[in-house]
């Protein structure tokens, strides 16, 4: 059985758990509860309940009050991106217009005006790809950004465009606020990194600082799912998750924290000097506490990102000549696959205790499963593919065609199972896992 096949299985019965969990059959007494509004449907609103026969277990909206720092609380220096519609100036020292409109339709909720430093030769066109990335470093976000007009052509000093979050592509579990993916900024740090010996003999100063970099990256992607998991079991505990699945998040959690202590360990060999992140902006990361909100994200960047991340770091292990990072990433690459089982495991047994509205919104984040493939740190320069996979990193053109395998064989299957009729219990799903694995 091939590493699609094996993964798949796994993950059809992971949802044929949560199918259990969702009938009753749970570790917990759940007699006639739901998840939803008043009516006994999944949905955000306000707790309520429904004449003696049921209690209807459902979210709220927190606020978490005025965002600004008062003189009474420290102040860090926190790299995130800025607040949704805002101005964005990534150049130095330049005017900033504030009245450039777009032809195109704008999403306000995900849009931003970004400006940058000229090139030599001017101001590119809004579709070259250089521009969409240099917004997406201005923001230091790993969110996918798509420039979609500009340049301004009054402020020709400041290259100005218009520019749209296009999907959530962080390796891993990413933490997003808003639709944005937030990290922490790198800084030098010996506690966030685990004492590792990787191979240098071979690598010139260059090559050496370039792993650095793409390393601490993956570092800062872990460092931020710990965030995301943390606010996890929170989102678990706001729906009344069976204390199983809770406990599986908790255990996520501490992994992801060894994950980037890994990660900025192995950084910080190439680097000869120790890194870690910085403070991680986490202010109205509790805001959406909206059920059918949190069921879609467990299923964008659990099911989904997570899925196609374990098995892309499952390849980089066996692809690696060092000993040490395929220890690593071994170790990572089990617990990464156990954290997409915990999110298709939940996405089931809520899909099972919510109505249509739920399984419609669930269903179309699968048929935009693209928007949600991550991305990785950029390939180290200096190294062709041969020593890149030597040293545990994939070149992009793998990632890609890793992750396309992934949806076909995995998620594909794994969704079509999960979104199957109702009338067909754990039981079928687990026929189906057997059927399909065989």
């Amino acid at each position: 059985m091939d590493r699609g096949s094996e993964l798949t299985r796994r993950l059809l019965l992971a949802v044929a758990a949560g199918a259990t969990m969702a009938a009753g059959c749970t570790d917990r007494s759940t007699g006639n509860e739901s998840l939803g509004d008043g009516d006994g449907t999944m949905g955000s609103g306000s707790p309520s309940t429904d004449g003696d026969s049921s209690t209807t277990l459902a979210t709220s909206t927190s606020t978490t009050g005025d965002p600004g720092v008062t003189a009474d609380e420290p102040i860090f220096d926190i790299a995130m991106p800025p607040d949704v519609g805002t101005i964005w100036d990534c150049s130095e020292g330049s005017l900033v217009p504030s009245d450039f409109s777009c032809d195109a339709p704008l999403d306000p909720d995900f849009s931003y005006l970004i400006c940058l430093e000229p090139t030599p030769a001017g101001c590119l066109p809004f579709d070259d790809p250089s521009v969409s990335q240099s917004g997406q470093s201005c923001l230091d976000s790993c969110s996918q950004l798509v420039a979609v007009c500009g340049p301004d052509p009054v402020q020709p000093a400041a290259c100005c465009y218009w520019m749209e979050l296009g999907g959530q592509i962080c390796p891993g579990r990413p933490f997003t606020v808003d639709g944005t993916a937030r990290l922490a900024a790198l800084r030098s740090d010996p506690g966030w990194s685990e004492p590792l010996r990787p191979a240098l003999h071979d690598l010139d100063a260059g090559q050496r600082q370039a792993l650095a970099m793409a390393w601490a990256e993956d570092g800062r992607f872990e460092h931020a799912s710990i965030a995301s998991f943390s606010r996890f079991v929170l989102q678990l505990l706001s729906l009344g998750a069976p204390p199983s699945l809770i406990a599986e998040a908790q255990r996520a959690t501490l992994e992801e924290l060894e994950h980037a202590r890994a990660f900025f360990g192995l950084a910080s060999a190439y680097a000869g000097a120790p890194l870690g992140p910085g403070a991680l902006d986490v202010v109205g990361s509790l805001d959406q506490l909206g059920a059918i909100a949190i069921v879609v994200g467990a299923a964008t960047e659990g099911c989904i990102a997570e899925t196609i991340s374990a098995l892309q770091i499952a390849a980089a292990r066996d692809a690696t000549t060092d000993p040490v990072i395929r220890e690593v990433l071994d170790r990572i690459a089990a617990q990464e696959l156990a954290h997409a089982e915990l999110a298709w495991s939940f996405v089931a047994w809520a899909l099972g205790r919510g109505d249509d509205r739920l399984r419609a919104a669930v269903a179309d984040a699968f048929a935009r499963a693209d928007a949600a493939v991550p991305r990785g740190a950029p390939s180290p320069a200096g190294l062709d593919d041969a020593a890149l996979l030597a040293r545990g990193r994939l070149p992009e053109a793998r990632r890609q065609r890793l992750a396309r395998e992934a949806l076909d064989r995995v998620v594909g299957p794994c969704a079509a199972a999960l979104l199957a009729p109702w009338t067909t219990r754990a039981d079928a799903v687990v026929r189906h896992a057997v059927i399909a694995t065989a």
